[in-house]
């Protein structure tokens, strides 16, 4: 089941001849209050828009009420089309939503940030998160089509690039680690034809992983490498009210599964040192300064069999990704060694 992703070098262009194949005059057109305002870029005469509050803190039930609420206002029916316009809090939720609405009606991912480039608009994920729970409601249904355009980067943060870069360093380490150190010495600044080229790659990976293996019985499995960790801290930090950028929570999880993957399978602590001394140059330190609440959300993890042990994807000493890896809740050692790595 291989996504439909085109790379547009004119997205106005790229969008109207889909449409007309559609037969779709009058798209419906899902963004936040960040989005909306390049709206104009998607070069539509007629559109109607839904807009909803940003961030990862509104992507919940209430939110995807009052989405399916002005669907049912607008009267969009399942032959209509919704066009999630944004970054990856849109893709998500507005893929749930379309997914679900009158059993599904049709959608179009148009990611505006390089984290929904590479990640949530590929791949046929879509959820919200509930009780402070990352995706713990969703389902699996890929878009007709995912349109990637380079022209919305140069109004990202650095730390929304960076975001989106810990999404491609986690693919680069399952399926070229040259490429992963190539990565490391780039500056995710520069906007150049590298960037494309690493994108390109990112996606591609991703895609051919989901095409073997869609609702993640096996393969797919792969990429939660910097995940299982990843989405634990990045629940913790929506609770306390101090949300860190998804990107971020995945570079610090893989350096977690890293040190669990050199303890476990001989992973090479001089590669851990340089990452570690990467990401805090790059993404600064991050101290789990309360493991328990971490390790709680790990047991509640929807890829854990039962409440005993907890399901890792790790790498061995040589880049080769092992899925299915189920260890005993007690992970306090592999925080410590992630804290001093982090102090250092």
């Amino acid at each position: 089941m291989t996504q439909n992703i085109i790379i547009a070098k004119n997205l106005k262009e790229s969008l109207k001849g889909i449409l007309n194949n559609l037969k779709c005059d009058n798209p419906f057109v899902l963004c936040d209050e960040n989005t909306v305002k390049y709206i104009d870029e998607l070069g539509l005469d007629n559109k109607t828009i839904i807009t909803i509050n940003s961030g990862e803190s509104n992507k919940n039930l209430e939110t995807a009420c009052k989405i399916w609420n002005q669907l049912d206002n607008l009267n969009v029916n399942r032959n209509s089309i919704l066009i999630n316009f944004g970054g990856g809090m849109i893709s998500d939720i507005g893929g749930f939503c379309a997914s679900v609405y009158k059993r599904g009606i049709r959608f179009i991912n148009i990611p505006t940030t390089l984290l929904g480039a590479v990640d949530a608009s590929i791949g046929g994920k879509n959820g919200i998160d509930f009780e402070n729970n990352k995706n713990e409601i969703g389902t699996f249904n890929l878009p007709y089509c995912t349109i990637i355009s380079k022209i919305f980067y140069k109004t990202l943060s650095k730390e929304e690039l960076l975001s989106g870069y810990g999404e491609m360093i986690k693919h680069s380490i399952l399926f070229d680690k040259e490429e992963f150190f190539k990565l490391l010495k780039y500056d995710i600044t520069k906007y150049d034809d590298r960037l494309i080229s690493f994108i390109k790659n990112s996606v591609k990976y991703k895609d051919k992983i989901v095409s073997e293996d869609f609702k993640e019985n096996s393969k797919r499995k792969l990429l939660n490498f910097g995940h299982t960790i990843g989405h634990a801290i990045e629940s913790y930090q929506l609770e306390i009210s101090k949300p860190l950028y998804h990107g971020y929570c995945v570079v610090y999880g893989i350096l977690l599964e890293m040190i669990i993957s050199n303890l476990l399978y001989d992973f090479s602590m001089e590669i851990i040192d340089e990452f570690s001394k990467y990401i805090k140059k790059n993404y600064g330190s991050y101290i789990i300064d309360n493991p328990k609440e971490i390790i709680s959300r790990l047991i509640k993890d929807k890829k854990n069999k039962d409440d005993s042990k907890i399901n890792f994807t790790l790498i061995d000493k040589d880049f080769n990704p092992i899925i299915d890896n189920y260890l005993d809740k007690d992970i306090l050692e592999m925080i410590e060694i992630f804290n001093q790595k982090m102090k250092k």
